[in-house]
């Protein structure tokens, strides 16, 4: 699918979440949390800079 076929909206979104200080995973120990977290904005980060270059 890749994120060319989002919407304006939708890659706003993304781009938000990937770069607020709000927790994005809410279960698990705290350190497991904020590793999770970590993770998953990076990869957010990343799809979203390939899409802007893809």
């Amino acid at each position: 699918m890749g994120t060319a076929r989002l919407t304006p909206d939708r890659r706003h979104r993304l781009t938000a979440l990937a770069e607020r200080d709000r927790c994005i995973v809410s279960a698990g120990s705290e350190d497991t949390i904020i590793r999770n977290d970590e993770h998953h904005r990076t990869r957010l980060r990343a799809l979203l800079i390939e899409g802007t270059h893809g």
